[in-house]
């Protein structure tokens, strides 16, 4: 897990940097329309999030997924679509939901992994009130089992569930990184998250990045007021203590220590 979160800091850099170079140089190009228009698909998308042109950022996203799922790159693909889907604009999150779910259609036809088409569908369900939604479901459920389409939904609804934990969790970890713990805590306290949370594919928790990102008052207050599990495993099996080992963070290892913390 540590060198997961390793590669994960690497990522970040790199998907923070490469939007930056893409800036200043359409910015270096020209302010003009007829210039953006030029650019790469990819740059003419940032430039319009950039300028708060959403309308035209979803239009060169479209064309975008469609090119990446084409040449089968389905990893940025799927990138590309959960920008949107993130988005706390329901009509942009609507958009970004259904071409993610588009994506990971495209990525089971191709390879038959049905896993593939439950993501599609656990994807679908956070569109609400969508009747396109709903009829994507439907034929979802046909091609993942003909006789027994009902079968389909309990795995997407477990599914869908892991898909909001995870995405609850990612939130709750970035606002403990920018120091807005206030706000983790009122996910905690009002149910939206449980203190040992893992996220699904890497195992890690709250207490496992707030030890990551050196925050001694966190770290306590999950342990003290909310009896997060001190030796709560990752992934990888590694503990609090050893992601403080790691980061030679010895004050932070010590407190845990003397809370009953092993590697």
């Amino acid at each position: 897990m540590l060198k997961t979160n390793l590669l994960k800091l690497v990522k970040t850099s790199i998907l923070i940097i490469f939007p930056v170079i893409f800036l200043l140089t359409g910015s270096q190009l020209s302010a003009s329309a007829d210039s953006t228009d030029k650019l790469p698909l990819n740059q003419q998308m940032i430039l319009s999030m950039k300028a708060g042109d959403f309308d035209k950022a979803m239009n060169v996203a479209e064309k975008l997924i469609d090119q990446q799922v084409a040449a089968r790159d389905y990893k940025r693909a799927r990138h590309t679509a959960q920008m949107f889907a993130n988005a706390s604009n329901p009509a942009i999150a609507r958009f970004g939901l259904l071409k993610l779910s588009g994506v990971y259609n495209a990525a089971y036809k191709q390879s038959g992994n049905k896993n593939l088409l439950v993501a599609a569908g656990a994807t679908l369900v956070q569109v609400s009130n969508s009747a396109e939604a709903k009829a994507l479901l439907a034929l979802y459920a046909k091609e993942y089992n003909p006789e027994q389409p009902k079968s389909y939904f309990s795995k997407v609804e477990f599914a869908a569930k892991k898909m909001q934990t995870d995405k609850t969790l990612r939130s709750a970890i970035n606002h403990i990184k920018h120091g807005r713990w206030e706000l983790t805590q009122s996910y905690i306290e009002k149910k939206l998250i449980e203190v040992n949370a893992r996220h699904s594919k890497d195992g890690t928790s709250m207490l496992h990045m707030a030890v990551w990102f050196n925050k001694p008052e966190v770290v306590r207050a999950l342990i003290e007021k909310y009896n997060a599990n001190i030796n709560i495993k990752d992934a990888e099996g590694d503990t609090p203590l050893k992601y403080a080992k790691h980061m030679k963070f010895h004050e932070l290892a010590s407190y845990l220590k003397s809370k009953g913390a092993h590697l």
